[in-house]
């Protein structure tokens, strides 16, 4: 219902009379039914359009009450309601209701209904006009009832086809299980097939199986002869080795031996010399007979250690480092950063076939370098593949005996020296490679030079494996940064200086010339980023190193620049030699990457010393080294004070952190005899400290002592916690000397 306030206003009699008589006549001109009700609700006055619709006359209506009348019983109380309402406030009312005729009927009429009032104020007459919408809401209804049954027809439709396609599908499901039953039977039927065929396979295979156990026995036997006939013509060919390689070392003993009857003292030397080399090699070759014989027969055995890669490699090439110098050659070793540093395996071995190949090696190269290198292959957690190769830039080898190079061979001449060709070390070499589960291959390019490498399965060590722990770095810190200029004229030589150098934390600018690295030095020190430290492998193309060092210490810019220099000839009085020159360092070629890194800090740390910095003052520097290195980890700068004290009058050298971090770096960077740690640490726990550490304690063990208040049940608590033992702060410096004595026998003084 929607309503609109109408404000009563007083009026004369006679205007209001005047004015009701337009409305009526108004209200009898409109084709709307109007009706006008009293204020008690009686009917007032009526329209033509009403009295057809209503079926009475005007003067049944007059007078009667509206709602009793022509408002059917059902919608009394409702319309009553309404129209006291809209005496009673005066504002227009819409509403729709049911219209009584005479004969029964209803007529739905659309009421509007506004107050009229008087003189007074008060509600005099009500007046509604309406709208027939009878026929209006019957085509509505008709076309609701219309669409409801068109809704239900379409509902029929998708009904009826929704069945018939769940008939559809009910017979393609009954013709697709038709067919699978079909494609069952016919599957049954091929396998059926198919066994009766594997029977007669089986039948055909075990006969074949029959025929090749007899061609098997036949071939055996033809193997076992060929295989005799085999060892009469090696045993031949070993008694001809045998003939040629024991001859040659005796004869010449014989005739150093009547040298040192006769020649003088000079000759004698020299005789004495050819004595000793050809013993040696005599020795080398029965050993290496024996090794042929044990792994022809069958009894050679390996052994099974942990070892570290690199001092192999190192050792062996330290080794041999005198022949290399003595021949001016460059012997340099190159490990990739991905071989692991731990393996397991018969170290004896590898050193043997190491040794074997480089010296040859040595021997065949009249000019250039010699490199150890060492690459990894393949890897799993519980083995890695490594290859091992001796690069040279020798002569190479002749094509024919690269063909039988791993033969045994047969007699040379009795007069010639075992060179870089078919030998019995070569032979030897591949059977004790393929002994160990590898294989060993060789080439040559007469531009370059021959390598030889064998690749060999390797366990993972068993400290690893079992820890976990990462590879230890050689980087310490104390190089990291430094800014190196490496000079080198040979390639591989450069590779494995620059690669040691990056493995310590050095930035590496590389020459291969003289002029090349006084030019990259000078352009250094112009762009604000002066070098560190310069290497130069002796000699250079242009230079044999001493130019370089002159040229440096003169330049007022470049002076202070500490340079060290790599010999490859290492002959006495190069050092001084080098010294004059204005370098820092000498050191004889080659270097292992322990020493290179000693030398490097010492100059990073001093600079250009009064003092060259050599092989010799490093080894009297080490003495210091030999004192035990004690860790101790406090917060308490008084306690720190004593204890170092006390320490120092025992005769070891004491680091200190004052905390848990601390302590954790410390350890990670350096190795430590003995660590002594305060409980009262503030940045770590006991627990956490230990767990973080355990790794690196289960590659190089290390006494951890506990340093507490002294509370009662606090040594158990540490000591079930790990620790090596417990000392209280307060325990006078005795006790500290006993404990170091009890923990360190061998190394407190």
């Amino acid at each position: 219902m929607t309503r609109a306030t109408v404000k009563p206003g007083p009026s004369p009699d006679r205007p209001v009379q005047t004015a009701e008589a337009r409305v009526r006549m108004l209200l009898e001109c409109l084709r709307l039914p109007a009706v006008a009700l009293d204020a008690k609700g009686a009917i007032a006055f009526c329209n033509e359009e009403l009295l057809r619709l209503s079926g009475y006359e005007a003067d049944d209506l007059a007078g009667r009450p509206w709602i009793d009348t022509l408002v059917p019983v059902r919608d009394r109380a409702v319309i009553g309601a309404a129209l006291q309402e809209l005496r009673a406030s005066g504002t227009q009312l819409h509403f729709e209701s049911a219209l009584l005729t005479k004969d029964g009927r209803e007529r739905l009429i659309s009421w509007s209904n506004a107050a009229f009032f008087g003189s007074k104020g008060v509600v005099v007459e009500t007046i509604g006009i309406g709208e027939d919408v009878t026929d209006e809401r019957r085509h509505a209804q008709d076309l609701a009832a219309l669409r409801e049954r068109e809704a239900a027809a379409v509902d029929e439709l998708e009904r009826e086809r929704a069945q018939r396609s769940t008939r559809d599908a009910i017979r393609a499901d009954a013709e697709a299980q038709r067919a699978d039953a079909e494609a069952q039977r016919a599957e049954a039927a091929r396998r059926e097939a198919d066994e009766a065929c594997a029977r007669a396979a089986a039948a055909e295979r075990q006969a074949q199986e029959e025929s090749a156990r007899a061609a098997a026995a036949l071939r055996r036997a033809e193997q076992e002869q060929r295989r005799a006939d085999l060892c009469a013509h090696a045993n031949a060919d070993l008694l001809s080795v045998i003939g040629g390689g024991v001859r040659r070392p005796l004869e010449r003993i014989i005739d150093a031996g009547g040298v040192l009857l006769e020649a003088p003292g000079a000759d004698q030397r020299a005789a004495a010399e050819s004595l000793r080399t050809s013993s040696e090699r005599l020795l080398t070759l029965l050993n290496d007979l024996a090794d042929v014989a044990r792994i022809e027969a069958g009894s050679f055995t390996l052994g099974a250690i942990d070892f570290d890669v690199r001092e192999t490699v190192e050792d062996v090439v330290a080794g041999l480092a005198p022949d290399a110098r003595a021949k001016g050659l460059d012997l340099t070793t190159l490990i990739h950063c991905d071989v692991p540093p731990l393996l397991r395996g018969d170290a004896g071995r590898i050193r043997q076939l190491l040794s074997s190949l480089t010296s040859r090696a040595i021997r065949a190269t009249k000019r250039g370098e010699v490199t150890v290198s060492v690459d990894l292959d393949a890897r799993n957690d519980q083995r890695a593949t490594v290859r091992f190769t001796v690069a040279d830039t020798g002569p190479g080898i002749a094509p024919d005996d690269r063909q039988r190079l791993f033969e045994l061979p047969a007699e040379a001449d009795s007069g010639a020296d075992p060179g870089p060709g078919v030998t019995l070390g070569y032979a030897l070499a591949s059977r004790l490679a393929e002994a160990m589960g590898g294989r060993m291959t060789a080439d040559s390019d007469p531009a370059i030079g021959s390598f030889c490498s064998f690749s060999l399965p390797l366990d993972c060590s068993l400290v690893a494996r079992a820890t976990g722990a990462a590879p230890v770095s050689v980087d310490d810190g104390a190089l990291r940064g430094r800014r190196v200029l490496l000079a080198d004229a040979h390639a591989l030589s450069r590779r494995s200086l620059a690669g040691r150098l990056v493995a310590l934390g050095c930035s590496v600018t590389e020459a291969e010339t003289g002029a090349d690295t006084l030019r990259l030095l000078r352009e250094a020190q112009g762009l604000q980023c002066p070098v560190d430290l310069v290497l130069v492998s002796a000699p250079l193309p242009d230079d044999d190193g001493e130019a370089v060092g002159r040229a440096v210490r003169q330049d007022p810019a470049l002076a202070g620049v500490p340079l060290a220099v790599l010999s490859a000839s290492g002959m006495r009085g190069d050092a001084a030699r080098f010294e004059q020159a204005g370098y820092s360092a000498y050191f004889a070629k080659p270097v292992t990457t322990d020493e290179l890194r000693t030398f490097l800090r010492q100059l990073a740390a001093h600079g250009h010393g009064a003092t060259i910095v050599t092989r010799h003052s490093l080894r009297a520097d080490s003495s210091a080294e030999s004192k035990p290195r004690v860790l101790f980890a406090s917060k308490r700068a008084s306690q720190r004070k004593g204890l170092v004290r006390a320490l120092d009058r025992a005769g070891c050298r004491v680091q200190i952190a004052s905390g848990g971090h601390e302590l954790i770096e410390a350890l990670r960077r350096s190795n430590f005899d003995l660590a002594l740690v305060d409980t009262d640490l503030p940045d770590v726990e006991w627990n956490e400290m230990r767990h973080v550490i355990g790794p690196r304690l289960a590659r190089r063990p290390m006494p951890m002592v506990a340093v507490g208040s002294g509370a009662d049940g606090e040594r158990e608590a540490y000591l079930a916690q790990g620790a090596d033992d417990y000392v209280a702060r307060t325990a006078r410096p005795a006790v500290f000397a006993s404990l170091l004595e009890t923990l360190l026998p061998r190394r407190t003084p």
